[in-house]
């Protein structure tokens, strides 16, 4: 039998990172021209209430869709994470406290999501970073994440602004002022 650690529900705190520049676009037709951007989002965790916390993002396809992400990670404390993101030119984030974290069942995530390959968004089989973000924190016990429900939803900027929304009926403590990074 090998030796493993095992991570306890217990107290912690979930973040999501938004970097509003993310993801440019450019839709051309009939002779005009749209430019904008869907956002981009990362996230990071606490472990186990001890003020370390495990952090990263999905940062696009290695290729185009269908190929291996770009996978960032770190770990360290509060402080690094913060530095970490800021470093990276994240404009936001918001932070809640989880009362009954699993951080485990959050390891076991990262480590299934990071190895699918890369599909954009507003496809029926999205995997980018906001679904890893999603799936991330949610198998972490996050209460309050918004549900998405139609294609807007599946925009990065579009989540990260709805997380403090009134009409967020699910729970969590997500602040409803958003902090500049970091």
């Amino acid at each position: 039998m090998t030796n493993s650690i095992v991570h306890a529900l217990g107290p912690g705190e979930a973040c999501i990172f938004n970097l509003r520049s993310g993801a440019p676009y450019e839709i051309s037709a009939l002779g005009l021209s749209y430019k904008g951007v869907y956002g981009h989002v990362a996230w990071g965790f606490e472990v186990d209430n001890s003020g370390n916390y495990i952090y990263g993002s999905d940062d696009g396809p290695s290729g185009g869709d269908g190929t291996p992400k770009k996978w960032n990670q770190s770990n360290g404390t509060r402080s690094d994470m913060m530095n970490w993101f800021k470093n990276q030119n994240y404009d936001y984030y918001n932070c809640e406290n989880v009362p009954n974290s699993a951080v485990g069942a959050a390891a076991n995530m990262i480590a299934t999501v990071k190895t699918q390959p890369y599909y954009v968004f507003l496809a029926i089989n999205a995997d980018n970073c906001l679904t890893d973000t999603i799936n991330i924190l949610t198998a972490y016990n996050a209460p309050g994440l918004p549900i998405i429900t139609e294609p807007s939803s599946f925009i990065p900027n579009y989540y990260f602004d709805y997380l403090p929304s009134n009409g967020n009926p699910i729970g969590g403590q997500w602040s409803l002022n958003p902090i500049k990074c970091c």
